[in-house]
């Protein structure tokens, strides 16, 4: 019974393809270009109508049509958008396009053409994929760690980390924008410090090649180059310090060395200090004997004078 069933609807396909002659495309362009659509008729024949039926992402189907009608020997056309002003449709005698005008990501879709013309109906089937390239960047984020990020893409870009390393982590991370675009986030961390470069291959449709991105890891060659300089820098250093602190050390020791000699001299010796100080006293005491001779002198001139007074007095 089911082989059937598919036997009939075999059947159907094939006659429905052979009544009404169908073509398929896909259609690739990036955000913001001007695309056009071709949907060719046979030559030679007089078009009677043709239709763009639009299926977008997440919008109602609509359409863009011409039609040619004849009324008594009259022959008039008619057209109708009932899409967008971006969208325009130019007929000609050998083909009909649909020109969209900065493409946008809500364009994507399905667009189908149908044409009318004496030999009947023509579908022409487009599918219009909108692409988005990506921001790629590569950064250190740590000792023996990188991130490669690919940002604002559409599709999503895919990430992948060419290594040597067997002792390695990557973690990724896929977040969608506003804009429905899409950003992914890889991390590469070492286990062991054993790899000096890293390369993050960037894969995306907007891309003729993959984008390759070069990083030195840090806390691989970098950490050794620092190793081997900043340790006998810091051993130097050390070195240095000592000495100067022993240095120090030394001379304060010596200062207090002389001072206690200094002390214990003068504890030692006071007859020395007393022979030091004898000149002074000698010259001291010679002073005070002609002082005290100076004294007793003017007193004894005094008291003759007083008595000499006193006597011419006594005659007058």
């Amino acid at each position: 019974m089911k082989s059937l069933q598919k036997l009939q609807s075999f059947l159907l396909l094939m006659l429905y393809i052979d009544c009404h002659k169908v073509r398929s495309d896909i259609k690739v362009v990036h955000r913001g270009d001007t695309v056009t659509l071709f949907c060719e008729a046979e030559q030679g024949k007089e078009l009677v109508m043709s239709t763009w039926k639009v299926q977008r992402l997440k919008e109602p189907e609509c359409t863009v049509s011409f039609t040619t009608i004849t009324k008594h020997r009259n022959i008039s056309n008619e057209t109708f958008n009932g899409c967008s002003n971006r969208l325009r449709q130019d007929i000609d005698t050998k083909k009909i396009t649909l020109t969209i005008r900065n493409s946008t990501l809500s364009d994507a879709g399905k667009y189908t053409c149908e044409i009318v013309n004496e030999n009947g109906t023509l579908f022409n089937i487009i599918i219009l994929q909108v692409l988005v390239k990506p921001s790629v960047l590569i950064k250190p984020t740590g000792p023996m760690s990188a991130e490669c990020q690919a940002i604002g893409g559409h599709p999503a870009a895919t990430l992948q980390w060419n290594s040597s390393s067997l002792h390695s982590k990557v973690t990724k991370t896929t977040s969608i924008e506003n804009n429905n675009t899409t950003t992914v986030i890889s991390t590469y961390t070492l286990m062991e410090n054993n790899e000096t470069q890293t390369t993050c291959a960037v894969y995306h449709p907007a891309f003729p090649s993959p984008v390759l991105l070069h990083l030195t890891i840090p806390g691989s060659a970098e950490m050794k180059i620092l190793w081997w300089v900043a340790v006998p820098a810091a051993v130097i250093i050390v070195i240095a310090i000592t000495i100067i602190l022993f240095w120090q050390r030394s001379n304060l020791r010596a200062i207090c060395t002389n001072k206690k000699g200094i002390v214990s001299d003068m504890q030692e010796n006071p007859t020395v200090i007393v022979e030091e100080l004898e000149p002074y006293a000698s010259f001291t005491q010679k002073v005070n004997s002609i002082y005290n001779s100076t004294s007793e002198l003017s007193e004894a001139k005094g008291k003759n004078m007083s008595t000499d007074h006193g006597i011419g007095k006594i005659y007058f």
